[in-house]
C-alpha cells in the first residue's frame, strides 16, 4: 500500500528569513495597479469581473466539468514496456472518491481547473488524513531571490510556512517560483474590453435605449422652465417606472441635438461576436463547444499540467519512473453512443481489443470468446495457446511449428465449449478415422509430395490427417517421413 505520508508534511512554523520576500499577487492583496484602477474608477481585471463575462464562464464552466467527470488511473511500467494499471492505491482514493476535505474528488478537480484556467495556480495540502483544497486568496508565494538558478521558495498559508513538497501544485506558465499564470493576468486588455461592452450593453438597457444629447436654445431659459425640462428628461432616460413618460414636449426655440452614435452605429453585435470568438479562441474552443476537436485543444492541456503535477507530488522517489497517472479520456465519450461504437468496431477490426474487453469498458458479462481475428474475418487465433482456426477449410494451425498443420475432424466433430469458447472435437471422431490411399500418377504425386515438403518443412508423422491444396486439387495425407506422404483422398476445387 501506498507509504506516501509516511513523509514529514508537518507544515514549518511562522519564520522570517534574510533573503525572502513576499510575493502577494493574489487576489486577496490590492496592488498597486488595483489601487490606482479604483481611485480613477477604471475596471480592475481580476477572476471575478471574468467570471462575469458569459463567454468566460462558459468556457471555464465547460472545461472544468469536463476535467472533473474524467476518473484517474495509476499504472505501473512493467520491465516488457507494456503498462499495468494499479487498482488499489489509495491515492486514488483521494483522487476519485474521498479526498479527506468537505470537496469531493469532483468537485476538488473542478476547482483545480477553474484556479488553473483563471490565476495559473491550483493547490491542495498534502496531509494524512487526505487532500485539502486551498483557495488562491489564502495563499502567498515567499521567494528566495539570493538564487535564480537554485530556486528556492516557501508557501505562507494563514501565517503559517508550508514547503513545496507538503502542497500539491498544479501549476501552468510557471516562473519555476511555485506559482503560475492565466488568462486573467495575460489577456487583461481583452477582459476590460469585453467587461466595459458588458458594462455599456446594461446601461443602454436601463436607458431604454435613448440617445445622449443635448438641448439648443436660441434664447436663455429661465430656471423653472430649466428645472421642468430636467424632470421630464429625467423620467425620459429611465425605464425604472414602467408608467413613466415616453416623451418630452420642447418649447419653441429649444432643440435636442444628438451627441453619441447608436448601438447600431457602433456595430455593438458584431463587436461582441468577434470578442467572444477571441475569448474562445484563447481557451481553444473554437466554437464555444467541447467536442471531439476541442477536447484536444481546450481539455488535454490542462489534463497533462495535471498529470505532471500528480507524478511530481504524489509519487515517492522511488515509484517515480515506473508508477505515472492518467486520466481515462475515454469516459467524455461515454455519452455518445455511434461515436463509442465505432471506437470499438476500430479497435476490434485492428486486434487491439478483444471482444470480452469491449463488454467490459461497457459494463457487460464476458462470453468467454478468447479468439483473435487475424486478416481474413473467417482465421481465428486463441492467443494463450497459439492455435489458428480455419472454419472455411476447417483446420487448425499451430504458430509454434512454422504454420503447419497439425490435425483435421469433419466438420461435424467440432463442437464449441461453452464455457471456455474454445472449439474441440467430440469424442470417438477425429484423429481415430482411418481412410484409404487415394490413386495418382507418380508425376502427380512427386509434384504435391515436393510442395507440401516446401511449405510444412517441419510436419511430423504423427498419424495426423493433414490437408493441402495443389492446383485444383484438394489433398487429405499423412505424413510417412519427410518428403513422404500417404494420399488419403483427392477432391477437385469447385
Amino acid at each position: 500500500m501506498w507509504d506516501f505520508f509516511k513523509k514529514n508534511i508537518t507544515p514549518a512554523p511562522v519564520e522570517k528569513r534574510a533573503g525572502f520576500f513576499h510575493d502577494h499577487d493574489t487576489e486577496s492583496t490590492i496592488t498597486a495597479e488595483t489601487l490606482a484602477a479604483v481611485l480613477s474608477g477604471k475596471t480592475v481585471v481580476n477572476a471575478e469581473t471574468a467570471m462575469q463575462i458569459p463567454a468566460i464562464a462558459h468556457c471555464v464552466n465547460s472545461i472544468a466539468a469536463t476535467v472533473a467527470a474524467l476518473p484517474i488511473r495509476l499504472y505501473r511500467m512493467g520491465e516488457d514496456g507494456k503498462p499495468e494499471e494499479i487498482k488499489d492505491d489509495n491515492r486514488l482514493t483521494l483522487l476519485n472518491s474521498t479526498t479527506g476535505d468537505t470537496l469531493n474528488a469532483d468537485g476538488m478537480r473542478y476547482a483545480w481547473t477553474k484556479d488553473l484556467l483563471l490565476y495559473g495556480s491550483a493547490y491542495s495540502v498534502i496531509d494524512k488524513s487526505g487532500l485539502y483544497y486551498v483557495s488562491l486568496k489564502n495563499v502567498a508565494v515567499m521567494k528566495y531571490d539570493g538564487d535564480i538558478i537554485k530556486k528556492h521558495y516557501t508557501y505562507n498559508i494563514q501565517g503559517r510556512t508550508y514547503y513545496p513538497h507538503n502542497l500539491l501544485k498544479i501549476l501552468r506558465s510557471s516562473d519555476g517560483f511555485g506559482k503560475g499564470s492565466g488568462i486573467v493576468s495575460e489577456n487583461s486588455t481583452l477582459i476590460d474590453t469585453a467587461y466595459n461592452l458588458l458594462k455599456f450593453r446594461k446601461n443602454q438597457l436601463l436607458k431604454g435605449g435613448n440617445k445622449k444629447g443635448f438641448l439648443k436654445a436660441e434664447s436663455k431659459l429661465g430656471n423653472a422652465a430649466v428645472n421642468e425640462i430636467k424632470s421630464a428628461w429625467n423620467k425620459l432616460y429611465s425605464n425604472m417606472d414602467v408608467d413613466s413618460e415616453s416623451m418630452v414636449f420642447l418649447n419653441s426655440g429649444v432643440d435636442f441635438k444628438e451627441i453619441s452614435s447608436t448601438a447600431v452605429e457602433m456595430q455593438i453585435s458584431e463587436l461582441q461576436q468577434s470578442i467572444d470568438d477571441s475569448i474562445y479562441s484563447i481557451f481553444g474552443m473554437a466554437d464555444g463547444a467541447i467536442d471531439e476537436k476541442t477536447i484536444k485543444t481546450a481539455v488535454m492541456p490542462i489534463l497533462d499540467i495535471m498529470e505532471a503535477a500528480f507524478d511530481s507530488d504524489l509519487l515517492l522517489e522511488s515509484e517515480k519512473g515506473s508508477l505515472y497517472f492518467a486520466f481515462d479520456t475515454r469516459e467524455p465519450t461515454r455519452g455518445d453512443t455511434a461515436t463509442r461504437y465505432n471506437a470499438y468496431a476500430l479497435a476490434l477490426a485492428n486486434n487491439f481489443l478483444q471482444l470480452d474487453e469491449v463488454r467490459a469498458l461497457e459494463d457487460l458479462p464476458p462470453l468467454g470468446f478468447n479468439y483473435i481475428k487475424l486478416g481474413l474475418s473467417d482465421v481465428l487465433l486463441d492467443p494463450k495457446t497459439g492455435r489458428i482456426y480455419t472454419p472455411n477449410t476447417n483446420a487448425m494451425a499451430d504458430l509454434g511449428s512454422g504454420g503447419a498443420l497439425t490435425e483435421t475432424r469433419d466438420q461435424d466433430d467440432y463442437i464449441q465449449d461453452p464455457e471456455t469458447g474454445l472449439m474441440a472435437g467430440r469424442k470417438g471422431k477425429g484423429l481415430t478415422n482411418k481412410a484409404k490411399s487415394v490413386r495418382m500418377s507418380g508425376k502427380e504425386r512427386a509434384r504435391v509430395s515436393s510442395g507440401i515438403a516446401t511449405d510444412f518443412p517441419r510436419l511430423a508423422a504423427d498419424n495426423t490427417v493433414h490437408r493441402y491444396e495443389y492446383g485444383n486439387y484438394q489433398y487429405k495425407f499423412k505424413v510417412i517421413e519427410f518428403g513422404s506422404y500417404d494420399f488419403i483422398s483427392r477432391k477437385k476445387i469447385k
